[in-house]
């Protein structure tokens, strides 16, 4: 098709996508009236917004899910973060399955999400798509146009992101800190890259007068505090003789009175990835020309490095920069040279800060959060300036924000209420469902970050909970019970609701999402603790992480994201799950059947 036929064709203008992590409603408000988002509250003036319902439970691959299908996640079957194996209790990732392939030539990802996302129904109706980091789209899915994946694709060891810390402190073993040892001429002894099946790269640290030589595999670069590296490029042989390639990068954030040096997650290297980053495959080779290295973990923004002490603020924001700064090169760029019919670009920047950069009371969003609004505003006034008359804009968030200043063990809730039962000579206070649960006797559970689940005969693999009237009986018995839970040191309710699963999903999966499915208040969440399963001496606990905000089991009704465009919708209560059948109708494009969202166009 020629350049003339291609406008031709495309005179309707195109739609583009703007999707923002963790963008929260209450905030948009009161900073567009305030004066801080100028182009923000323009684009609102103009055509109007709403903040935009989430899904149940508020979380990143359930939204984004919800998103890209327009079915409720009892159809697509992503419905936490976490997931249990009901024959086994056994936790997994939610959205997708990354694993060592056969032959040892590299990672596979299995992608868990069910239900055609709308990108593929525009695909096959000829519109040329391009997707820039959407969540959910690991392994790259082909389709008419290109796509670089996003949230979910893992590290070169098949993890979200494991960074390390190398210090010379003193201390019992952590996770995730490797400790080195001064030897002679100001070396340090004991450094290395951990990398695939056990394999490890040696390390070369040397202190110096001004700070820290660090050389590994014929590379070298001097840092110094505050500072850091360009990527290095490591290549891990594995047992099977293949070279595996990633790419990793430093930051020295102290020299005294201990050495602390932060090694980034090795990422896969992009230009000899180990796993699909993008489709076409070639499509890579252009980033690369057009951008350099970047960062290619679909999580780069290293929360919990800095949660765990691994990193300081200084050196997090200044990761939260460099992958902005990429991901808003990128989006203009193709926005001003790529073809397309649809473009999907989303940012993640504000979510990372408002998890860990939220301060204390009620302005705990003043400061950081407030700028980094201030720099999504800028980046739509050049969105806006880059398109085209005719071109449609929308822009959302799949949820927002609120503090946490209290984290509640609902296991040892329900052990507490004797719905969970240790067995003789298990550890009640610290121990886990798998060694110290006794099953036969245990009715519920929790996993996951929001869900509870009943321990039902025929569906977990030691249920010993009658299906029908008992399990019934059970679910109503705990949902009174949780809602009554107050705070003794204020008096105040817990949870603003519970919801019954089976009430809540619709589809082949809707029993995976929890018998019970927990909505907190606002200053309260499920603990880290319970989410992987493990038990707690206190019910509940004041939140001294430093990851100080959230959303995950937060009630969504607390949490709705942001819907603007530059289009007259139906803004009467629109839903994430509407934003599939709308975009379609943008396109000209007849949505499937059995879709639960709504066109608002």
């Amino acid at each position: 098709m020629t350049p003339l036929h291609w406008f031709t064709r495309h005179r309707q203008g195109r739609v583009l996508v703007l999707g923002v992590d963790g963008m929260d409603a209450a905030l948009t408000q009161q900073w567009m009236a305030a004066g801080d988002l100028p182009n923000l509250a323009r684009l609102a003036d103009s055509w109007g917004w709403s903040p935009l319902r989430t899904t149940n439970p508020a979380e990143s691959p359930v939204a984004w899910a919800s998103f890209a299908t327009g079915l409720n996640p009892g159809k697509h079957g992503i419905l936490d973060f976490l997931q249990r194996d009901p024959t086994t209790y056994r936790l997994r990732v939610g959205p997708l399955t990354v694993r060592a392939r056969t032959d040892g030539g590299g990672l596979e990802a299995e992608n868990h999400r069910q239900g055609q996302p709308f990108w593929a129904t525009a695909s096959q109706a000829e519109k040329r798509c391009l997707l820039l980091r959407v969540p959910g789209t690991c392994p790259p899915e082909p389709l008419r146009g290109k796509m670089l994946s996003g949230l979910g694709v893992p590290d070169l060891l098949g993890s979200w992101g494991t960074s390390w810390l190398l210090t010379t402190a003193d201390g019992p073993p952590k996770e995730g800190v490797r400790q080195v040892s001064p030897g002679v001429g100001g070396t340090l002894e004991g450094g290395d890259i951990p990398g695939p099946l056990g394999t490890k790269v040696p390390l070369s640290l040397v202190l110096e007068d001004d700070g820290l030589h660090v050389s590994c595999q014929g590379q070298s670069f001097h840092l110094r505090v505050g500072q850091w590296s360009p990527w290095f490029s490591l290549s891990f042989r594995t047992p099977l003789g293949v070279d595996w390639r990633g790419m990793a990068r430093f930051y020295l954030w102290r020299l005294e009175p201990d050495l602390s040096l932060y090694l980034s997650p090795v990422n896969i290297d992009p230009r000899q990835p180990c796993l699909p980053l993008t489709f076409p495959d070639g499509y890579m080779g252009q980033l690369l020309e057009q951008h350099g290295l970047f960062d290619t973990l679909g999580w780069p923004e290293d929360v919990s490095g800095l949660n765990a002490g691994r990193l300081d603020e200084a050196g997090f924001l200044a990761q939260v920069d460099r992958a902005l700064a990429t991901h808003k090169e990128m989006t203009l760029r193709a926005l001003a040279e790529e073809r397309f019919d649809l473009l999907i670009s989303v940012m993640e920047a504000l979510d990372r800060v408002q998890h860990m950069c939220w301060g204390d009371g009620n302005n705990g969003a003043d400061g950081v959060i407030r700028s980094y609004y201030r720099r999504l505003d800028d980046y739509l006034g050049r969105i806006m300036e880059a398109m085209r008359p005719n071109d449609v804009l929308i822009m959302l968030s799949d949820h927002g924000f609120k503090p946490v200043y209290k984290l509640v063990h609902v296991n040892a809730w329900l052990r507490d209420q004797g719905y969970l039962v240790v067995r003789p000579g298990g550890n009640a206070r610290s121990g886990s469902l798998w060694a110290d649960v006794d099953w036969g006797r245990t009715r519920a559970y929790a996993l996951g970050l929001s869900k509870v689940y009943v321990n039902l005969a025929g569906r977990e693999g030691q249920g010993c909970v009658n299906p029908g009237r008992d399990h019934e009986q059970l679910i109503q018995e705990m949902a009174q019970q949780l809602l009554e839970l107050r705070d003794e040191e204020t008096g105040q309710p817990i949870l603003r609701n519970v919801y019954e699963g089976r009430r809540t999903y619709s589809g082949a999966h809707y029993q995976e999402g929890g018998d019970l499915i927990l909505g907190f208040q606002a200053g309260y969440r499920t603990s880290q603790r319970t989410g992987v399963g493990k038990l707690a001496g206190q019910v509940l606990v004041p939140n001294r992480a430093r990851w100080r905000a959230d959303h995950c089991s937060v009630d969504p009704a607390l949490v709705p994201g942001v819907l603007l465009a530059n289009r007259s919708l139906d803004w009467q209560a629109p839903s994430i799950l509407d934003l599939a059948p709308t975009i379609l109708r943008l396109l000209g494009v007849p949505a499937p059947e059995g879709l639960d969202g709504r066109a608002l166009a």
